[in-house]
């Protein structure tokens, strides 16, 4: 998962999200096919699917917890 997405989940909500992600899917599968299309169109379906499964409520915190196992450290 993204963290780009989980803000985006917080920010903006669920259901206006998945719009957003439909939207760009939708612009790919208009492009020639390709391995590159193909492969766009799965990751759009992988997060879409993903962000379905979040608990609008708990993005945020998923987020955080996200953010501090990735931190640099000194």
């Amino acid at each position: 998962m993204c963290l780009a997405d989980l803000f985006a989940v917080y920010a903006r909500g669920k259901d206006e999200f998945i719009r957003a992600l439909k939207w760009g899917r939708a612009g790919v599968k208009n492009l020639p096919p390709s391995f590159n299309t193909n492969l766009a169109i799965r990751e759009y379906n992988n997060r879409i699917r993903y962000i379905k499964q979040i608990d609008e409520k708990n993005a945020i915190d998923i987020f955080n917890e996200l953010l501090e196992e990735h931190r640099i450290r000194d």
